[in-house]
């Protein structure tokens, strides 16, 4: 029997946020229609609350973080605005060689930066402690070690925060996100809303808005690093004596992301890649994958072309869609895989299932529909099987890389699973040889099981289908 903390991973707090646009030319009322949902995790104590804010002839209504003076996800008599985080890679990690208050650069000491910090704190008065920094940003000191980190990847260095140092773009000293507010607020027009929120420099947001004149768009705010090589992104430490993992500025504000009265109508943001892949600036890899975005196309296009005229209901009606594209891909994959490898499948049930559950393993999957819709209702046998399933496979895949199994749990849950698992099955069913899959399909069975020709395309396939048995 499994304990009740066994199943606790699965109630995620991963977030996952909607924002989407309707151009007045397809609602009921003639104006364009924004919906906005974070998708924020219960917490308590809560850090947003709901704010309703007067200050002269302005007037706006919406959430805020406990602290923050003002509204920061708001709609005003005439503008309304939505958030999705941009999911962008704005940080990086040195491992710097230090000896005494010097660190050691592009072959020669240097002197760390020092300044004093002041805190004043209830009960303790004012309490003191000194910051020191290289030119790549402030330096831990006397944190715990983080080893921790060490286990999501072979590739990282073993280290201590002692001596790691951090670049973020919301350090930088021309940041003044806050005291930028004014002039978002005070937009009247669409274009004048691309200006003022090019203006915040410390927030990676992809911000939604929408105004009483008719127009709406997005663009993304905040500031994004210019790395050396782009792809050497900022999820693993690097060596902070080279230069080569130096910075080369900012990306230029005209080259961040966004739109202004699209042709098609509408504007969809989910956490998705914002641009091509041959765009100029990589904005970074934790994007979540398309599928919500696609489905949200998807809705919004048949509305379209059925002639239907949204209001505040048709668009509420959007956000509780519950079907999943990728689940539905994957479960008519395992299903096709069952049905094309139906003797290996059988083989195996017999080797590890418990005598009471062999004829309820085949029946089920023969009852699971091959045309399911991907609707993931509470009552959806697909969508069970494709829950239980992804959490024995990530687990599978992982156990080698990743032995920790908190660790493992919280990549299971990352927005990069969803491009992911989509290029795992797909390449599943094209049987041929893949570097990929080949490093990926390194699953050891709980018993000894002879997995047939050591090609890729077999083993990963047996595999997935131990896997779907111990399901």
């Amino acid at each position: 029997m499994k304990s009740v903390e066994d199943y606790m991973h699965q109630l995620s707090t991963m977030g996952g946020s909607n924002s989407f646009i309707v151009s007045g030319k397809y609602t009921k009322s003639g104006k364009p229609i924004l919906a906005s949902d974070p998708h924020l995790a219960n917490q308590i104590p809560s850090l947003w609350y709901l704010i309703e804010f007067h200050a002269g002839d302005y007037h706006s209504i919406g959430g805020s973080f406990v602290g923050i003076p003002g509204t920061l996800v708001p709609r005003s008599n005439s503008t309304a605005w939505g958030m999705t985080n941009t999911m962008a890679d704005t940080s990086d990690l040195y491992l710097e060689k230090i000896k005494g208050e010097e660190y050691f650069y592009d072959g020669e000491y240097r002197p760390m930066g020092k300044r004093v910090e002041k805190i004043r704190v209830l009960g303790k008065g004012v309490v003191e402690f000194i910051v020191y920094s290289t030119h790549h940003g402030p330096v831990f000191k006397g944190v715990e070690d983080w080893s921790s980190m060490n286990k999501i990847s072979p590739d990282m260095i073993p280290v201590s925060l002692e001596n790691l140092s951090l670049s973020w773009t919301t350090l930088h000293p021309e940041d003044n996100s806050l005291g930028h507010r004014r002039q978002i607020f005070s937009a009247q027009t669409g274009q004048e809303s691309v200006d003022a929120l090019r203006g915040v420099y410390g927030v990676t947001q992809n911000v939604l808005f929408a105004h009483d004149n008719g127009d709406f768009g997005m663009t993304t705010t905040g500031m994004f690093p210019k790395r050396q090589q782009p792809n050497n992104q900022g999820r693993y430490v690097k060596r902070g004596e080279l230069a080569e993992n130096d910075w080369l500025g900012l990306l230029p504000k005209q080259l961040q992301p966004y739109t202004l009265n699209p042709h098609k109508g509408f504007h969809v943001s989910t956490n998705n890649k914002l641009t091509s892949a041959n765009a100029i600036s990589e904005i970074g890899l934790g994007m979540s994958g398309n599928n919500r975005a696609d489905r949200l196309v998807e809705l919004i296009e048949e509305k379209i072309e059925e002639g239907h005229k949204f209001t505040v209901e048709s668009m509420k009606a959007l956000q509780y869609d519950k079907v999943d594209h990728s689940a539905k891909e994957i479960v008519g994959k395992l299903v096709r895989l069952v049905e094309e490898r139906r003797e290996r499948y059988l083989e195996l049930v017999e080797l590890h299932s418990e005598p009471q559950l062999k004829g309820i393993l085949q029946t089920y999957l023969d009852s699971v529909e091959k045309e399911w819709s991907g609707e993931m209702a509470p009552n959806s046998r697909e969508g069970a099987l494709y829950l239980e399933f992804m959490n024995h496979f990530f687990s599978a895949i992982l156990q080698k890389q990743v032995p920790d199994e908190f660790t493992r749990r919280v990549i299971m849950e990352g927005y990069f699973t969803n491009n992911f698992k989509l290029k795992f099955f797909r390449g599943l069913l094209q049987d041929k040889e893949d570097f990929f899959m080949n490093e990926i399909c390194t699953y050891t069975p709980p018993t000894t099981l002879h997995f047939g020709p050591p090609t890729t395309t077999h083993h990963c396939v047996d595999m997935v289908l131990l896997l779907l048995v111990q399901v």
